[in-house]
């Protein structure tokens, strides 16, 4: 009887960020009769590595920190050998860990580009690692083809190494979980009440600085909205202050681990970032029956272009609140964006198609030479 293949995956911290949802549902929904997963925090754990715990996922955690340590290698090293994987999954770029994968002869090597910070205006030590590891890497995935354009662009990559590959969810558990009015109230909202809301960590790149401009137009057209922001980082206060020199009313949760429950109560989902190569967010939004709305990027494009939301080219916030309010008052328009969108999920990005897919790249990777 052949034993199971073991992957063991790499995560920089246990911050609940796209990387790691993805990462946790893959595990949850894999072969567990052929493939066994195994997920190690290169820095720290947090709140959502602990809830992988608590469903059973294998985890271990190195304690890195940023920089460069023998010490740091060695235990990373000592892990790979103690675990002895026939894949290794990279989704981040620590410099060390990466290093350590490089003097690998064995397992087959696969990196995860999730692409935030390819896509940033300057890149250049993202640059730098795909020039100094790219080369040891069987497989290179990409989550959008925007992604997979970017790395070839950028980096001179070999381009028959780079694959297109969607990340999914689980579309089931967002029809199973139903809108929880005591949490509106809990929130501080009425069913009179018009929530629109996003999700996304408190950096530039998230924009949520722009979901306060839009925020500020649709209160001017709409005084019966109400608008929530869940996530956590190192702008929380800065944008706290701009709400208030705006004088909008926005409620910010902070990190929440329950995203179907949260994000049942929107009646919107408005999405703002500076730049994305490819919006998790944006599917769950959608799998929960809530419309998105949101300026046109490229790697969003290729969710949003296939149903369940509008998009507009002009980083316009006036528009964006008009084009917001059209959707809220148009009830014909409003529930075919939310049919469409729950279908486009199902469709194209459930987590067990997607997971099925992977598997199968595993496969013909552990069996080529």
């Amino acid at each position: 009887m052949n034993r199971k293949k073991r992957v063991l995956h790499l995560l920089w911290s246990g911050r609940a960020g796209g990387a790691e949802r993805f990462v946790r549902d893959l595990v949850m929904y894999a072969d567990t009769a052929h493939f066994e997963h195994t997920v190690c925090f290169l820095s720290r754990g947090g709140s959502f590595a602990a809830a992988m715990e608590k469903n059973g996922i294998k985890t271990y955690y190195l304690n890195m920190k940023t920089g460069f340590s023998i010490a740091r290698g060695a235990r990373m090293r000592n892990l790979i050998k103690h675990i002895a994987p026939d894949i290794i999954q990279s989704h981040c770029r620590n410099y060390v860990a990466n290093a350590v994968i490089a003097m690998l002869s064995a397992p087959k090597k696969v990196y995860f580009e999730h692409g935030s910070d390819l896509i940033a205006k300057h890149q250049s030590r993202e640059v730098r690692f795909y020039k100094r590891f790219s080369r040891y890497y069987d497989v290179i995935m990409a989550n959008s083809h925007y992604t997979r354009d970017r790395v070839i662009e950028l980096t001179h990559v070999d381009a028959q190494k780079v694959i297109v590959f969607y990340i999914g969810i689980d579309a089931a558990r967002y029809d199973r979980t139903r809108r929880d009015e005591t949490l509106r109230q809990r929130f501080g909202f009425t069913d009179r009440d018009t929530v629109i809301g996003t999700i996304g960590r408190l950096v530039r790149q998230k924009g949520i600085d722009d979901f306060i401009l839009v925020a500020t137009e649709l209160a001017k057209l709409h005084r019966a909205c109400r608008f929530v922001v869940v996530g956590e980082g190192r702008m929380r206060a800065e944008l706290e202050e701009m709400a208030k020199v705006h004088h909008v009313n926005v409620t910010f949760l902070g990190e929440q681990l329950d995203i179907p429950s949260i994000i049942k109560t929107f009646d919107l989902f408005l999405f703002t970032p500076k730049w994305e190569p490819f919006g998790l967010v944006v599917l769950e939004a959608m799998a929960a029956s809530v419309p998105v709305v949101g300026y046109s990027l490229p790697g969003m494009k290729e969710i949003v272009d296939r149903g369940g939301g509008v998009l507009i080219a002009e980083r316009e916030p006036r528009l964006l609140a008009r084009t917001a309010m059209d959707i809220l008052t148009n009830q014909e328009q409003y529930r075919r964006l939310q049919n469409a969108g729950r279908t486009n999920v199902r469709t194209n990005f459930d987590i067990r198609t997607r997971v099925r897919d992977l598997e199968s790249l595993y496969t013909r990777l552990l069996t080529t030479t």
